[in-house]
C-alpha cells in the first residue's frame, strides 16, 4: 500500500480526509520505532502505543494494526498511514495544504457564549428545581431537627460543581443560602457524613435519570460506554516470588449510557475498577428505556454477547456492536438453534456485508467518549473522597452536575425550556 493515493487522491472519503490530517501530526509530533518486522505507533489520545505489521492476503502484502478503528473497520487507520509517512518521508510540509480539508462543524456563537456567562446563575436554579423533588424522611423519636435533605444534596452538588474541597465550598454553600435558593446551608461535616450514607446513591441514581427527561423529545439515539476516575486509596499485595510489597492506585468505574445528540446521560452504574463492562449494559438500556425510545444504541466490541443484543432488540432499539475476532459463518452455524440465532445473524451480516451503512451508525459512539470527556474536564478527572461509599455518591454527582450544564446549554442553543420542580417534566 502507498500513501501517495490515499493523501492525493480527490475522492477521498471526509472520514478518511481526517485520520490522514491525524497520521500526519502523529508523524510530524510522535516518535515511530520499528523493532524487527514491526512498528510501534505512540497513540494520539493517550499513552499507550498500537503495533503496526504487514503481512499477505490473497498474495498481497498488506498492513495491520492492533487499534480499535482497524479492528472495526478492516481498513487503513491513521497508525497505518502514519508509518506510510515515515517509510516514504512525505512529512506535512510537503503536501499542499489544500489537498486536505478539515471536517468542522457549525456553532451558534451568541447562544454559546450566553449560555457560557450564565450558566452558573442557571446551574443553580436548575439544581434547586430538581432538588425540590426530594423528600427528607421521617424523623423518629426525639432528637434536634434533621436539615432538610434537599438541601444537603444541593449543597453536595454545590461543591462538586465548584470543584472545592468540602470547607472551602462554604462560601458559594452560604450564599446560596443567602440568595433564597436553600433554607440551610450545612457545614462541610455534615456533608462529609451524609456522602457516605449508602442511602444517598439511589437518591442521586433517580436525580440523574430525571434530570435527564427534558431531552425525551431530543435524544433516541444512545452511546454506551465506561470510564474510570482516579481517587487517593491504594491496592497493597504482597509479591511472593520476590518477597516485597506492590501497591496499585485503585479507581472508581462510571459504566454510562447518553444521548448522542446532547451527551445528556440517561443512566449510570458505578462499580470498582474491576467491574465488567458486559453485565452493565441490560441495566443500563432498561433504565434508559424507561424514560426514552430507543433508536440506535451504539457500544464497542466488549459489550458484544447474545444476551445484550436481544435486551436492545426486545426494548425496541436497533443494535449497533461490533463483531470480535473470530466471530464467522461457521460459529453462526453451530448456534443455529441457540436462543436469539437469527437476531444474532442478522445483526453480523449487517456488521460483515454493509460495513460502511453500519459504520455510519457505529461513529456515533465517540459521542459518549466526549461525554466522559467533558465531565473530566470541567469537574476533574479525580475522586475526592476516600470512603467506598462517597466515592461513588462523588462520581454520580459529577454525573448529575454535568446534565445540569447540558440543560443549561440546550436552554439558549435550543430553546429549551426544562421543568426540573416536582410534579414537571
Amino acid at each position: 500500500m502507498s500513501i501517495t493515493p490515499i493523501l492525493r487522491s480527490g475522492n477521498i472519503a471526509k472520514e478518511q480526509e481526517v485520520r490522514t490530517m491525524r497520521a500526519l501530526a502523529i508523524a510530524k509530533q510522535k516518535r515511530i520505532v520499528k523493532r524487527g518486522s514491526v512498528w510501534i505507533v505512540p497513540s494520539q489520545s493517550h499513552s499507550g502505543s498500537y503495533v503496526v505489521s504487514q503481512s499477505e492476503k490473497a498474495g498481497m502484502p498488506t498492513w495491520e494494526c492492533t487499534c480499535p478503528d482497524y479492528e472495526t473497520r478492516g481498513q487503513p487507520c491513521k497508525h497505518v498511514i502514519a508509518v506510510e509517512i515515515v517509510r516514504h518521508r512525505q512529512m506535512p510540509d510537503e503536501i499542499p495544504a489544500t489537498e486536505i480539508k478539515r471536517v468542522t462543524y457549525a456553532q451558534d456563537w451568541p447562544a454559546y457564549n450566553a449560555a457560557q456567562v450564565r450558566e452558573k446563575e442557571c446551574f443553580a436554579l436548575l439544581l434547586r428545581d430538581l432538588c425540590s423533588r426530594v423528600e427528607s424522611p421521617r424523623q423518629e423519636g426525639r432528637g434536634r431537627p434533621r436539615l432538610p435533605l434537599r438541601d444537603i444534596i444541593y449543597a453536595c452538588a454545590t461543591k462538586v460543581y465548584s470543584r472545592l474541597c468540602g470547607r472551602r465550598a462554604q462560601t458559594d454553600i452560604r450564599a446560596n443560602q443567602a440568595a433564597g435558593l436553600s433554607k440551610a446551608a450545612p457545614s462541610y461535616n455534615t456533608l462529609f457524613r451524609y456522602m457516605a450514607d449508602p442511602a444517598l446513591t439511589p437518591i442521586l441514581h433517580d436525580l440523574l435519570e430525571q434530570s435527564a427527561l427534558p431531552m425525551v423529545g431530543i435524544e433516541s439515539n444512545f452511546a454506551v460506554d465506561s470510564t474510570g476516575f482516579a481517587n487517593s486509596t491504594f491496592c497493597r499485595w504482597v509479591d511472593e516470588k520476590y518477597g516485597v510489597e506492590r501497591k496499585v492506585k485503585t479507581w472508581v468505574k462510571v459504566h454510562a449510557a447518553c444521548g448522542v445528540k446532547t451527551q445528556i446521560v440517561t443512566s449510570a452504574i458505578i462499580t470498582d475498577m474491576s467491574g465488567a463492562d458486559s453485565p452493565q449494559f441490560r441495566p443500563l438500556i432498561e433504565a434508559t428505556a424507561k424514560n426514552f425510545k430507543l433508536g440506535d444504541v451504539v457500544a464497542d466490541k466488549a459489550y458484544l454477547s447474545r444476551e445484550n443484543v436481544a435486551a436492545v432488540d426486545r426494548l425496541g432499539g436497533v443494535p449497533f456492536i461490533p463483531f470480535k475476532e473470530g466471530t464467522g459463518d461457521g460459529l453462526l452455524i453451530r448456534g443455529e438453534r441457540a436462543p436469539h440465532a437469527k437476531l444474532w445473524k442478522r445483526l453480523y451480516h449487517r456488521f460483515e456485508y454493509d460495513r460502511e451503512k453500519f459504520l455510519r451508525h457505529y461513529h456515533a459512539r465517540s459521542n459518549v467518549e466526549s461525554c466522559f470527556s467533558m465531565i473530566k474536564a470541567k469537574f476533574g478527572a479525580s475522586i475526592s473522597s476516600r470512603c467506598t461509599v462517597s466515592q461513588h455518591n462523588e462520581a454520580l454527582l459529577k454525573l448529575l452536575c454535568h446534565n445540569v450544564v447540558v440543560l443549561v446549554g440546550a436552554v439558549f442553543e435550543l430553546g429549551l425550556q426544562p421543568s426540573l420542580a416536582r410534579g414537571g417534566d
